[in-house]
């Protein structure tokens, strides 16, 4: 096999079948952040009680009963928004930072074969001298 030949199969594989699957690589990982963080359901259950804790009434007419189980439950409803706005902003964090990632790695796989064949005759140069 020519060189020549080598490089050119090199080189259709480097922009095509890797860069694909690059791509792909890259879309799995962001699926399974938004998966990994449940950030659809945390979405769906924002102004839910923290792990379903809170209070029920027992008597039926007692004005203390009553107010005790409201603020218990509005106070876990508050603490379920803020815990679970925090997880979703962590989310999106973690998201947008692989994103930025990515679209560098990609940028860079595009470059790779220029960066290693100048730094290859820049090395033979310096050898050489």
């Amino acid at each position: 096999m020519s060189t020549f030949s080598l490089l050119k199969t090199y080189f259709a594989w480097h922009y095509s079948v890797a860069l694909l699957g690059i791509w792909k690589i890259f879309i799995d990982i962001e699926w399974f952040l938004y998966n990994f963080f449940s950030t659809k359901l945390l979405l769906q259950t924002l102004f839910s009680k923290w792990r379903r804790l809170g209070e029920k009434r027992t008597k039926k007419v007692d004005i203390m009963d009553f107010f005790t189980v409201l603020i218990v439950n509005t106070l876990m409803r508050i603490i379920g928004v803020f815990v679970r706005l925090f997880l979703i902003i962590t989310s999106i964090v973690f998201m947008v930072v692989c994103g930025v990632i990515s679209i560098v790695v990609f940028f860079v796989w595009l470059v790779l074969p220029l960066l290693i064949t100048s730094s290859l005759v820049v090395g033979l140069k310096l050898l050489f001298l």
